[in-house]
């Protein structure tokens, strides 16, 4: 009898748990309070594994935190607390393995960016348990605007590392344990209206982007040039051990700020429109996808000041329009031969910027007189008109830049899937032409460049041009004008160093 009521209870309890958990798999709640744990993945598929010839394994678990954390970007992130979410954020790790047993592992996160302490626990994580050498491990974020700011240094980030270290390290095992045969195809299409350069030109001959409409009221005429449409993919198709088809592996390097989900005053977590581009991919195609954010220090995914060009605003609407693109060539990619995987890490050695030197002290004075003021814009106005500063936030970018060093130092990739797959990635937000001048020089069939990457240096690389008009972004540097063109230089010269 006991034993038969200890059944009942054991059955009643197992269905109350399932509709538990089917409840927090719905929509209908998507606050962090009453919803403590987020829906995660269940990858790999399971099926036999190969062991042996060239293979790739994926693995995907989500990392939401639980509780409200400080977002990323917009300024100030402990003033942005995160009070729900839009779309899962997750990690993603593809284990890559040649046919002398080396293995990559491309890592990427639905953050901003990445950062040393991180890409370093990783690395160790990856050789202490399989061997891997650290300089074959890659961290990249998809520059969600809208995610966990990782870097700050409060109770609640550092409580929530601890779960996306223990999720981290379950996608890397779940990427290892899933490596199974595969044939590798690769290709190029474009994205036509899906990106605008975030840079414009107005009517009295100045320059102003999205961020500095302050000095002049002059209507805005043109763009300062057209950007960079182009979409690179990679589709590993695999078989396991039987030699039955299992799923599809699908990188896309594709480049454009990833923040429709909102302005400074969105305190959803979201991984923006990359997270519903994946999930459209995925319910077309029987594939695993992951996005590797390309070189967008320049580029907007919206067109703020011609709106007619815009096709949508809306982040499930415009991932959609971007999986189409590569849906229209999944099955039309050149198939391409496999070899050894390589990867090499160099300084790059850039020089600082002075530029702006002569404005610091200027600078002072419009902060002083901003914070004097009560943080009043029309207070500064006339200083600003004076010294030719763009309002208080330019002020502060020429402070928090300038320094008496004379060279930048940061770290810069380039790694390979034998002689087909080149990739060339850096630390900080490299405009579009950078990524255009890396690919032209490239020996590679497909070149994925990327930035937002490892230890990131939280800088952007302007390309030349942007010095002469004063955008935000040449404010916002810490390299002087050139080192962008420098950076891709020498890191065309790392691919032709490693091309087989």
């Amino acid at each position: 009898m006991r034993n038969k009521i200890f059944r009942i209870l054991s059955i009643a309890l197992c269905v109350a748990m399932l509709l538990s958990i089917a409840a927090c798999g719905g929509d209908s709640d998507n606050t962090l309070t009453t919803r403590k744990y987020a829906y995660g993945e269940s990858v790999p598929d399971g099926d036999k594994t190969a062991t042996k010839g060239f293979r790739v394994g994926y693995g995907r678990t989500e990392i939401m935190p639980k509780d409200s954390v400080p977002l990323a970007s917009y300024g100030n992130a402990l003033q942005r607390m995160s009070t729900g979410f839009l779309n899962m954020i997750y990690f993603t790790c593809i284990a890559i393995t040649d046919k002398e047993d080396n293995t990559l592992l491309l890592m990427t996160h639905d953050l901003t960016q990445s950062n040393a302490d991180i890409l370093e626990e990783l690395r160790q994580y990856a050789k202490n348990k399989y061997g891997v050498d650290p300089n074959y491990v890659h961290l990249s974020g998809t520059h969600t605007h809208s995610s966990v700011s990782i870097g700050s240094q409060v109770k609640s980030v550092t409580d929530y590392k601890v779960k996306y270290y223990q999720r981290a390290h379950e996608a890397i095992d779940m990427a290892m344990a899933d490596r199974k045969t595969a044939t590798l195809y690769a290709g190029e299409t474009k994205t036509e209206g899906l990106n605008f350069v975030r840079n414009y030109y107005r009517a009295d001959g100045t320059c102003a982007g999205d961020n500095y409409g302050y000095l002049s009221s002059s209507p805005v005429v043109a763009h300062v040039k057209e950007p960079d449409e182009t979409m690179r993919l990679i589709k590993f198709c695999r078989t396991n051990s039987d030699g039955e088809k299992v799923k599809d592996v699908v990188l896309m390097n594709w480049q454009a700020h990833n923040h429709m989900t909102g302005s400074s005053t969105n305190t959803d977590l979201a991984a923006d429109f990359s997270g519903s581009c994946r999930e459209y991919m995925e319910s077309q195609k029987d594939c695993y996808f992951a996005f590797f954010q390309g070189c967008a220090g320049n580029l907007n995914e919206t067109d703020t000041f011609f709106p007619q060009n815009n096709r949508t605003t809306d982040y499930r609407e415009y991932g959609k329009l971007l999986a189409g693109y590569a849906l229209d060539v999944y099955d039309k990619l050149e198939k391409m031969d496999t070899g050894l995987v390589k990867s090499e890490t160099k300084d790059f050695v850039g020089p600082a910027i002075h530029r702006y030197d002569y404005l610091y002290s200027a600078a002072k004075e419009v902060l002083a007189l901003y914070t004097a003021s009560g943080n009043s814009l029309d207070a500064i106005l006339p200083l600003c008109k004076q010294y030719g500063i763009q309002g208080n936030h330019h002020a502060s970018c020429i402070i928090k830049n300038y320094s008496t060093a004379k060279t930048v130092t940061m770290p810069v990739n380039a790694y390979c899937i034998g002689d087909s797959i080149g990739f060339a990635t850096g630390p900080v937000e490299f405009f579009d032409v950078l990524g255009q001048q890396m690919r032209a020089g490239s020996p590679f069939k497909v070149t994925f460049t990327q930035g937002y990457t490892d230890q990131y240096l939280g800088s952007y690389m302007p390309s030349a041009d942007a010095y002469d008009y004063g955008c935000y972004e040449a404010y916002n540097t810490k390299f002087e004008k050139g080192a962008g063109e420098m950076c891709a230089a020498q890191l065309i010269e790392m691919l032709k160093e490693i091309y087989d």
